[in-house]
């Protein structure tokens, strides 16, 4: 049998092939020494790899790509680590530039410049909106949820390990009123698709692990769903604004009266708003996406937020300090976080 990539003959009819990501192309070769391996790389076959990561946004005319999360340092990461994926977002030009590399060949051999053929594809994927569902989404919809870190842990690892040490140290921080916080942790990770709609707010002094705790939910969401800052005038209140942005909980450091008191009706929303919130990136149209967000505030202040008698939307707890500043005991917790 001739070979039909290299036009040989073959003691075997065993092929393999190998995916060139960044020029998208298909590499297939007989398992024989002899074969020459062929790329597939007509226009059909460079779409097909292309539409894995690029999708069209009708509503605001942009362009999500799905792209491997930047290492650190790419070096130091093991082999056996597989790089996070983040979805970014590029308008015309941009995607035009991204991708300028790729190419195909038509059925003359002849090679061409992929992106703009693609542009002018009457039947390239693309979606009405882009939007946050972490259950039924719709089908017009470039849906962002793609589910939390601990989903791709091994369950018999989870049933090796123990909650014990940090729901203690839950109580401790609730001053013995955990159950209100568990079950809205809970919520988050049970029912993805409703939002909290009120603020939890840890309000003591430093060194108690306010912010210590929020580090396993951290791992267990990933850091696509998990947002911390200590610039909330910046992050959560400001023009461009990402805090809200397609995560799962948003938690605001070193937070302040004269900052949530200028933004009083601004937060309010933010807490218990579902129906949506303006995302406004710097080079891309505004967009709006679902709020399904939860809310923690961390502060050293007595005063956190303006609370009348009426309000139902924060929950406030003053820490305790039974482990405060208990270096010893924090490296163990780490430990124990992390193994």
């Amino acid at each position: 049998m001739i070979c039909p990539c290299c036009g040989g003959v073959h003691d075997n009819n065993n092929f393999y092939y190998t995916i060139d990501d960044r020029k998208m192309k298909v590499i297939v070769k007989n398992h024989s020494d002899a074969c020459v391996a062929k790329p597939l790389n007509s226009y059909k076959a460079v779409k097909y790899l292309f539409e894995e990561k690029v999708r069209r946004i009708r509503k605001n005319l942009t362009y999500v790509v799905e792209e491997e999360k930047p290492w650190a340092n790419p070096f130091e990461r093991p082999e056996e680590v597989q790089p996070e994926q983040t979805i970014n977002m590029y308008k015309y030009h941009g995607i035009r530039e991204l991708f300028s590399h790729v190419n195909y060949k038509d059925g003359e051999g002849k090679t061409h410049k992929f992106v703009p053929a693609w542009l002018d594809d009457p039947d390239k994927r693309d979606y009405a909106l882009m939007d946050f569902y972490p259950e039924n989404c719709p089908d017009e919809v470039f849906n962002t949820w793609r589910g939390y870190a601990v989903e791709s842990i091994d369950p018999s690892l989870g049933e090796k390990g123990s909650h014990e040490k940090w729901v203690e140290l839950v109580e401790v921080l609730s001053g013995g009123h955990s159950k209100y916080i568990l079950d809205y942790y809970a919520l988050l990770f049970q029912q993805p698709g409703r939002k909290p709609r009120t603020c939890l707010v840890f309000r003591g002094k430093p060194g108690c692990g306010k912010g210590v705790h929020l580090h396993s939910l951290e791992i267990l969401m990933g850091g696509d769903l998990y947002f911390e800052t200590n610039k909330a005038q910046q992050d959560v209140f400001g023009n461009h604004a990402q805090a809200f942005n397609c995560n799962k909980l948003v938690v605001m450091n070193e937070v302040s009266m004269k900052y949530t008191a200028e933004n009083t009706q601004l937060l309010l929303g933010l807490i218990a708003d579902t129906a949506g919130v303006q995302i406004n990136k710097k080079g891309i149209d505004t967009y709006e996406v679902r709020n399904l967000a939860g809310t923690v505030m961390l502060s050293n202040d007595k005063v956190v937020v303006y609370v009348d008698e009426t309000d139902r939307r924060y929950a406030i707890f003053e820490t305790g300090e039974k482990y405060r500043n208990n270096q010893a005991w924090f490296a163990d917790f780490e430990t124990y976080v992390e193994a």
